[in-house]
Formats: structure tokens, C-alpha cells, sequence
């Protein structure tokens, strides 16, 4: 219990701050810039907005730190570049993507798709871990896994179950590169060589670990073990 409150108090990449602001469109134009550009707009009262918003940044990831400290919806259409994967530390948000529903908490992450619109209301006391992945350096990785061209657009099944199986261990995965990148053990300036390949091994998790769409061609064609470079820092 003692470590689960830690986590959901605790700011990630404090020492690569993006924006600290109050001001709701000075919030949505400095994070658009980083994330993507979208609508955001203030449910109810404004006076608890301070929006926190750090990231570390590779070649193809970046790995995010977002709160707003008030109900907020977000409204991104479609990322279309990248895939988004939300890891909430507290918290909770009601999130509207390819048709369905759901209630992202610590027990419930999501995975947006770059091709389907997106909808999320932010509850006052959410924070979260957000990995943004390049769509083509996915893309790159699954065809390495299966050997073949692809047969359309990679589309992730929305809902990751935290708690169990797969599900936790892809979060497990990320919360340790966010714990290497705090240590300066990952993206800790020029990009080197154990920062490339965690980038891989992270897509490789994404793709092996949480249903889509290939995930039968995947199964026939990969046996590789898990990620070695974050494994060595979890």
C-alpha cells in the first residue's frame, strides 16, 4: 500500500520538465507540441489547474509525465503518427476511442491507436505514464518479427489489464525504463546504442504482449524471449 501511494504522488522526469502552467492554452499549445495537437477544455471549476507536463525523448519513443490538477477533457482526434500507451499513477480517466468505452485507472491502462479518433476526460487527481510510439518504427518491428509485409494498419485492443498476465508485465516494462531514464541509465543525452535497442525492446513487448489485430501471425512467428536491456534494468 506504502509503495502504491508513493507512485501515485511521485513525478516522473522532474529534471526534463516541458511546461509548469496554470493558463489552459498555454497548456495546450506547449504540450500539442510535444504530443500532438488537440482540444482541451476545463469541466467545472478552473482554480485547480496546474498543469505538470515532463518528458525524455529517444529516436523513436518518448516517455511521458502529464497531469492537469483539474477535470479536464482532451479531445486529440487521431495522433496519427503514434501509438499512445497511458499508464495511470492515480487517478482516473473516462477515454472514447474506435467506438468503445472505458475507465483508465491503476489497474487499467489504455492503448490509442494513431487511426481512431480519441476522447478522454482527465479526473482532477489523474497523473500518468505515457509512451508514444513511433507508428513506422512499430510498424519497422513487427515486420522483423513476422517476416512479411504487414496486412494493414497495426490496431491495438484498447483495454491493459495492469494487474495480470501480459498486462503487467508490459507495464512492469515501462515503469522500469522510466526508472533507467530517472537514473540516467536510459536516454541520458546523445543517443547511444542500449537506448536504440530499448526502444526496440519496448515495441517488441507492444507488440507481443497486448492482443491486436496480428497478434495470430505474431504467435507463428515469434519465440524470442523477453526484452533483455529493460530486463536489466527492471
Amino acid at each position: 500500500m506504502a509503495a502504491q501511494e508513493a507512485l501515485a504522488t511521485r513525478e516522473f522526469f522532474a529534471q526534463h520538465p516541458v511546461v509548469r502552467t496554470r493558463d489552459m492554452d498555454e497548456a495546450r499549445h506547449i504540450v500539442a507540441r510535444k504530443l500532438c495537437d488537440h482540444k482541451l477544455e476545463i469541466n467545472g471549476r478552473r482554480s485547480g489547474l496546474f498543469v505538470r507536463h515532463n518528458a525524455v525523448t529517444g529516436k523513436n519513443i518518448s516517455v511521458n509525465y502529464l497531469r492537469y490538477g483539474a477535470d479536464v477533457t482532451v479531445d486529440p482526434g487521431q495522433l496519427g503518427s503514434f501509438y499512445l500507451f497511458q499508464v495511470p499513477l492515480s487517478g482516473c480517466a473516462n477515454i472514447r476511442h474506435r467506438g468503445e468505452e472505458m475507465t483508465a485507472t491503476t489497474e487499467m491502462g489504455a492503448i490509442l491507436n494513431p487511426n481512431r479518433g480519441a476522447v478522454l476526460h482527465w479526473a482532477r487527481d489523474c497523473s500518468k505514464l505515457l509512451l508514444q510510439v513511433d507508428k513506422t518504427q512499430l510498424e519497422e518491428v513487427a515486420r522483423s518479427i513476422t517476416g512479411a509485409p504487414l496486412p494493414g494498419p497495426i490496431r491495438f485492443q484498447m483495454q491493459v489489464d495492469l494487474t495480470n498476465g501480459p498486462g503487467r508485465q508490459l507495464k512492469r516494462l515501462v515503469m522500469a525504463c522510466a526508472q533507467a531514464t530517472e537514473n540516467g541509465d536510459l536516454f541520458a543525452g546523445q543517443l547511444a546504442a542500449k537506448d536504440l535497442k530499448a526502444e526496440e525492446d519496448l515495441a517488441h513487448a507492444l507488440l507481443t504482449l497486448q492482443p491486436s489485430n496480428i497478434s495470430h501471425i505474431i504467435e507463428r512467428s515469434d519465440r524470442r524471449a523477453n526484452p533483455r536491456e529493460i530486463r536489466i534494468a527492471l
